[in-house]
């Protein structure tokens, strides 16, 4: 929200953003506290804290995770100080597949949670906002006045419903398949696929320096229907695990 949204927040609600832990994944709880504490000294009239947001995973950070322990301790903290706690959980089905955290647990340690239809359930457009009926019920009401409102939005609800059954387990068949591929990658010469650190569908494939990544690229896609991203100046590609990983068999895949 603080980077990416044109600044929608501050333009149309006149709300100020204060981000936290700049160039990381996450903040931590004891640096939520410290901002906290810090207003009341550095802020010539205190206006309090409207809200606190977290996002998980990050996209910025190659979709790092945020700790399940970290969002425990700021989920208390929140709560023990009246904020209400937003996740903005855009691709939450890929952390908990990947960090193994149900995505009721997640959801459970916030007041308000948003997920994408589009992201990776298929729809082409739309979102899904969770939180208390007191709140939901005033978001037909912000949705209209603000533009937002869709009178044929169900196709997109119906698409994500549909890919919706039997996601978890897809995304589980997807990452034991692509550590099939992985594993097998890894045994080749000039090639090297690492995840991310603390990371979640992010890989890092690294190509040796005499490698022609444009002529790689365009023989995969053509002769094998599988596309890569470009690569930047030291050879290194994005690999993105997802349910399109199994288009193919790993033999395939590793084959080409």
């Amino acid at each position: 929200m603080y980077r990416d949204e044109a600044d929608a927040i501050q333009s149309v609600f006149g709300k100020r953003l204060m981000p936290l832990a700049e160039g990381a994944t996450c903040f931590t709880a004891a640096q939520l506290q410290a901002a906290i504490d810090k207003l009341k000294t550095d802020e010539y009239l205190p206006g309090g804290i409207g809200a606190v947001s977290i996002e998980n995973p990050v996209r910025r950070t190659d979709g790092g995770l945020v700790p399940i322990g970290e969002l425990r301790a700021i989920s208390a903290l929140c709560r023990a100080r009246g904020i209400p706690l937003h996740l903005d959980g855009a691709r939450l089905f890929m952390a908990s597949a990947w960090s193994g955290v149900p995505v009721q647990e997640y959801a459970a340690l916030f007041d308000t949670v948003y997920i994408s239809l589009y992201k990776y359930l298929g729809a082409g457009a739309g979102a899904v906002l969770c939180g208390p009926k007191a709140l939901i019920d005033k978001m037909p009401h912000l949705v209209k006045i603000h533009g937002g409102n869709q009178f044929s939005n169900w196709m997109n609800a119906a698409m994500a419903l549909h890919r919706l059954e039997g996601f978890g387990e897809r995304l589980r068949a997807a990452i034991a398949a692509s550590e099939t591929v992985f594993a097998a990658l890894n045994k080749m010469p000039g090639i090297r696929v690492a995840p991310v650190p603390g990371g979640t569908n992010i890989y890092h494939l690294q190509l040796g320096k005499g490698v022609d990544v444009q002529r790689l690229r365009e023989t995969l896609n053509k002769e094998h229907r599988i596309r890569l991203a470009p690569a930047d100046a030291s050879n290194r590609i994005a690999l993105t695990v997802n349910e399109t990983i199994l288009y193919q068999t790993p033999e395939a895949i590793i084959a080409a």
